[in-house]
């Protein structure tokens, strides 16, 4: 087989290979502007509300990496918020903490953070590090000089002070368990995206169209047990491989099985809407490969997993929930598993998962029976031509 050839029928690969070259090049760049994931959303719990401890907390609110936006009345009030999603963490500064830094004790400030998000945590933390270690180093000496300390006692008196992290919500085994949700409901997209774009395509080109009312009711009875019999197997393997891998690698599953089934049925509804709407756009399976292919580079970086919305532009946050449907409920799979939420706080996940089916079912159906109904018609126009050029 010749090279050119090779390249002829490898064309959607190389095509989509080049996109995804292009896309990390150019498109990147200008998406992820920083090398740092900033204004985590963030709380501070102030037990000692001395003017040390006002100091920190004005610190921490003017430090790009966190937002300051929620301020609990205790630890437990703080756990509740990261769980619900609220905050991604918090600093706690204790009782007598200017005391103690008085007295050189060296006090600890303590930083709680989302462990089943640990970019988002890990940056958190090092903003809150930032703050207390440059302080420690000698930033408060001013507070001390100017309540008309000397320099030389106010060195003296000025203890240190760091910052010491706990992670909740947090799963054994490194990084890749977090990833697993994600990487599992990406796989559970892929199956989908295979099961019905080409397949209906296909049924499209050789059934629907020359086919006749009798063949196309069967032909719909065949595709709608294919739907349940993939629906059921995703939610069997999903639900059973990350059963294996938690035993393996210690990867928690805290949510409630129903929900799970719930996401998952929502979930594949979406896959479900866009296949449909895939192959009924698509003129030919050279197209279908194209759309595939370039879905499948772009899946991981626009679906929330990987890199947080909120970073991300506005416009490009609101294709990616318009288009991808792993960006709508990947989020609520870690939290429902990692966290062992419930619909409650889920819902804000749920209800954009519904509003992408309620609009990709139902156009994915219209326009897969015009497209139907467009090329019956171009066939009936043709075979008509053939037989006048006969008669003739």
């Amino acid at each position: 087989m010749g090279l050119r050839k090779i390249l002829r029928q490898e064309k959607p690969l190389i095509i989509s290979i080049i996109f995804a070259l292009l896309f990390i090049a150019l498109v990147m760049p200008y998406v992820w502007k920083s090398p740092y994931i900033e204004h985590v959303s963030f709380a501070v719990l102030d037990e000692d509300n001395a003017a040390l401890s006002r100091k920190i907390t004005e610190l921490v609110k003017t430090n790009n990496y966190v937002d300051v936006n929620y301020y609990p009345s205790s630890e437990d009030e703080l756990e509740k918020a990261i769980k619900k999603g609220k905050v991604y963490g918090g600093l706690i500064i204790p009782k007598d903490f200017s005391k103690d830094v008085a007295l050189k004790k060296t006090p600890d400030c303590l930083v709680v953070v989302d462990g089943s998000n640990v970019m988002v945590g890990g940056n958190a933390l090092n903003g809150c590090a930032t703050v207390l270690s440059t302080l420690s180093a000698g930033t408060e000496l001013k507070i001390l000089e100017g309540s008309g300390m000397n320099p030389t006692s106010a060195q003296t008196s000025l203890g240190s002070f760091t910052a010491v992290d706990r992670a909740v919500y947090e799963p054994t085994g490194g990084y890749t368990p977090r990833m697993m949700y994600a990487l599992m409901i990406m796989l559970v997209q892929q199956i989908m995206l295979i099961n019905f774009v080409m397949p209906l395509f296909t049924e499209r080109k050789k059934y629907f169209i020359r086919g006749s009312k009798k063949e196309n009711i069967e032909n719909i009875k065949d595709i709608l047990v294919r739907i349940a019999v993939v629906f059921v197997s995703c939610i069997i393997i999903s639900f059973g491989a990350l059963l294996i891998v938690g035993k393996m690698r210690g990867l928690p599953l805290r949510g409630n099985i129903f929900v799970y089934i719930v996401l998952m049925i929502l979930f594949m509804l979406d896959c479900l809407g866009i296949s449909i709407a895939i192959s009924a756009f698509a003129k030919s399976g050279t197209i279908i490969r194209w759309i595939y292919y370039m879905l499948s580079t772009t899946i991981t970086f626009f679906s929330g997993a990987a890199y947080p919305f909120y970073m991300m532009p506005d416009w490009l946050s609101k294709i990616a929930h318009a288009i991808i449907p792993m960006a709508n409920l990947s989020m609520a799979f870690k939290a429902l598993n990692l966290k062992g939420v419930g619909f409650s706080i889920l819902m804000p996940d749920i209800m954009n998962g519904i509003k992408y089916m309620v609009f990709w079912l139902p156009v994915g159906i219209v326009l897969y029976v015009f497209s139907i109904f467009i090329e019956k018609k171009k066939l009936n126009n043709k075979s008509g031509n053939t037989e006048n050029l006969v008669t003739e």
